[in-house]
């Protein structure tokens, strides 16, 4: 009789009749209940991406090199810098918001970056307040539709905000 198998309704009327009855079975286990599931929510969470694999570059002003390849870089944004990476591990995160683009689709990014920084790398400009970046697509992470990630590498220049940039920014 191992080889048959029989279907039935379990139900609520004769639940009760049926677990009483499969208890008494060798193999009879009972049912387990499961935690209700956790409902989805639209907003992403806000994650460190991982360990870059090199440091950032600093400059206090746009020079004349950068000026002559500006418009290679698929982002340039006036940033505010408003969490400072900490350093307890090999690598470090922060937080920045973005106020304005210079270059770049605004629908694109999320106002709100995480950012990591390789623990080795120094900078003046790496500090609380307004600054220009300049990057390409390379290091930004995307969650859902929207880039809210980013590893600061090789690709991004992180350049002091003064009016003198902003107007070099303006010209080209």
């Amino acid at each position: 009789m191992k080889d048959v198998a029989y279907l039935v309704n379990y139900n609520s009327r004769n639940k009760g009749i049926i677990e009483n009855k499969l208890k008494y079975c060798e193999s009879y286990i009972l049912p387990v209940t499961y935690p209700p599931p956790v409902p989805f929510t639209s907003e992403p969470l806000i994650r460190c991406p991982s360990d870059p694999y090199s440091c950032f570059n600093c400059l206090n002003d746009l020079d004349y090199k950068l000026e002559q390849i500006i418009c290679t870089f698929d982002f340039i944004l006036k940033i505010y810098i408003t969490t400072l990476p900490g350093s307890e591990y090999p690598y470090s995160c922060g937080k920045f918001e973005i106020g304005k683009f210079y270059q770049g689709n605004e629908y694109d990014v999320s106002s709100e970056i995480s950012y990591s920084v390789k623990k080795d790398c120094s900078c003046d400009q790496l500090e609380a307040g307004v600054h220009i970046l300049l990057s390409m697509k390379g290091p930004w992470i995307r969650t859902y539709h929207k880039y809210d990630v980013m590893q600061m590498t090789d690709l991004v220049y992180l350049i002091n905000y003064n009016l003198r940039n902003e107007e070099k920014l303006k010209m080209n």
